[in-house]
C-alpha cells in the first residue's frame, strides 16, 4: 500500500511539472486561435484531466502539497506581467518560445522518439542508425546558416546553443551505449559503430556547444565510469583508454570540418579564449543572477511566467547581454516560481532520478536502457545550472521521454 501511495505521489510530481510547462507554454491561445494554439490547448487539457485523475488515489499530504502547488502557480500566473492589458499581444508573442510554434519540430520529435525506442530495444539494427545519421546529416544542411541568435529559419533551432543541447543528448546516449556494449563483450562491429557515432557527433559538438555543455558531458563520463566500475571493475581501464582515443580523435577530426564550410567558429578555441579572459561571459552570467535575486519582489510564489523578459526591458545592461532567460535552472524557477517553484522542482528531479538510478545499478537493467536515461538525464540537469534547457519546450520535451524510459521501462 505504501508502495502504491509513493508511486501516485511521483506520478503527480510529474504529471505537475507537464502541467505547469504547457500551462506556462499554452496561454498564447487566449490571444489567438490557432492550429498550433488549438494542439496546445489540447495537450493542457488532457493533462489537467490526468492531475485530476491522479489526485483521486493519493492521500491527504500529497492533496495539500498538489493544493499548494496549484495556489503557488495560480497566485503567481495572476500576477505575472504578461497580464499587462496594454501590451497584452506583444507579452504573448514573447511566450511563442516555449510552446511547439512548428508542425517541424512535432515532426523531429516524433522523429527522436521513435529512434530512441528503436535504439533503446532493438540497438543490434544497424539501418536504423544509417537511417538517423542521414536524416541529421539533411537537418544539418539545411540549418548551418541559422546558427545566429536571432529566431529565423526553422523554429527547432532558434540558434547555436540549441543544437548543442541536441548534441548532448545524443553524444551521452552513444557514451552510454559504448559502456554497455563494453561490459556485455559485444561484436566488436557494434563498437565500432557506436564509436564512430561518438566521434562524429562530438566533432560537431566542439563547434556548436559552450563550457556548461561540455561541464555536462565529462559529468555524464564520470557517471558512466562510476557504472562500470560498479558493474565490473576489470571493464574500467579499457573503456577509458577506447574513450581516451575517442574524443582525441573527434577533437582532430574537428579541425577539418571547416573544409566543408558546415562551420565557421571552433567553439573549443573560443572556449578556451573566453575561460582565460579577464572580461568573459561568466560575468554577465553572475550579474545575471544576482540581478534576478535582487529583482524577484515575491520570492515565496515568485513573479510570474515570462517575468525576465520584463526585467530584461527595463534593465539596459541585461539588454545588452542579449539574455531571453537567467542561464540557471534555480534561479528561473526562483524569478517565475518562488520558493514554492524551487521547492516542486528539486522533488521532482531528485525522487526520479534517484528511482532511475537505483534501476540502472540493478541485475535487471540487462540492456542498459536506465542508464542510458540516468546519464543523459544527469548532463542536461548539469547543463540547466549554466543555461536555458528548462527553458524551452524542445529540449523539456527530451527530458520527458528520457525520463519516462528510465522509470518505467521495465
Amino acid at each position: 500500500m505504501l508502495n502504491k501511495e509513493k508511486n501516485s505521489f511521483i506520478n503527480l510530481l510529474f504529471y505537475l511539472l507537464l502541467f505547469i510547462i504547457f500551462f506556462m507554454s499554452g496561454v498564447n491561445y487566449l490571444s489567438i486561435l490557432t492550429f498550433q494554439s488549438l494542439f496546445t490547448l489540447s495537450i493542457f487539457l488532457f493533462y489537467t484531466n490526468e492531475l485530476i485523475s491522479i489526485v483521486k488515489e493519493v492521500k491527504h499530504k500529497e492533496i495539500i502539497f498538489f493544493l499548494l502547488a496549484i495556489t503557488s502557480i495560480s497566485i503567481s500566473y495572476f500576477f505575472s506581467p504578461i497580464l499587462n492589458i496594454n501590451g497584452l499581444h506583444n507579452d504573448y508573442h514573447g511566450m511563442t518560445l516555449r510552446y511547439f510554434s512548428s508542425i517541424s519540430q512535432l515532426l523531429f520529435f516524433f522523429s527522436l522518439f521513435v529512434f530512441t525506442k528503436v535504439t533503446f530495444f532493438n540497438f543490434s539494427k544497424l539501418i536504423n542508425f544509417l537511417i538517423f545519421s542521414f536524416f541529421l546529416y539533411i537537418f544539418l544542411l539545411i540549418t548551418r546558416n541559422y546558427f545566429d541568435h536571432h529566431l529565423i529559419g526553422l523554429d527547432l533551432v532558434n540558434n547555436r546553443r540549441h543544437l548543442g543541447y541536441y548534441f548532448v543528448f545524443f553524444i551521452a546516449i552513444f557514451m552510454s551505449r559504448f559502456a554497455v556494449v563494453t561490459l556485455k563483450d559485444e561484436k566488436k562491429s557494434k563498437q565500432y559503430l557506436v564509436s564512430i557515432l561518438i566521434i562524429a557527433f562530438t566533432a560537431f559538438f566542439i563547434y556548436v556547444a559552450g563550457r556548461g555543455a561540455t561541464l555536462s558531458l565529462f559529468a555524464c563520463a564520470v557517471l558512466l565510469l562510476f557504472y562500470i566500475y560498479k558493474k565490473n571493475s576489470l571493464k574500467l581501464l579499457n573503456y577509458l583508454k577506447n574513450l581516451s582515443i575517442i574524443l582525441t580523435t573527434s577533437i582532430l577530426l574537428s579541425y577539418v570540418l571547416p573544409n566543408f564550410k558546415i562551420f565557421e567558429t571552433n567553439q573549443l578555441e573560443v572556449l578556451l579564449k573566453r575561460t582565460f579572459t579577464t572580461e568573459n561571459i561568466s560575468s554577465h552570467r553572475f550579474y545575471l543572477w544576482q540581478t534576478v535575486i535582487e529583482n524577484n519582489t515575491r520570492p515565496i510564489f515568485g513573479l510570474g511566467p515570462n517575468s525576465f523578459k520584463h526585467l530584461r526591458d527595463n534593465n539596459k545592461k541585461i539588454e545588452s547581454i542579449g539574455a531571453i532567460q537567467p542561464h540557471n535552472i534555480f534561479i528561473q524557477f526562483y524569478l517565475e516560481w518562488g520558493i514554492m517553484g524551487i521547492f516542486i522542482i528539486c522533488n521532482f528531479l531528485l525522487i526520479n532520478l534517484k528511482k532511475i538510478f537505483f534501476n540502472s545499478f540493478t541485475k535487471k537493467d540487462l540492456n542498459g536502457v536506465h542508464i542510458v536515461s540516468l546519464s543523459t538525464l544527469s548532463s542536461m540537469i548539469i547543463l540547466s545550472f549554466f543555461d536555458g534547457t528548462f527553458f524551452y519546450s524542445q529540449t523539456l520535451s527530451l527530458i520527458i521521454i528520457f525520463m519516462v524510459t528510465g522509470l518505467y521501462k521495465k
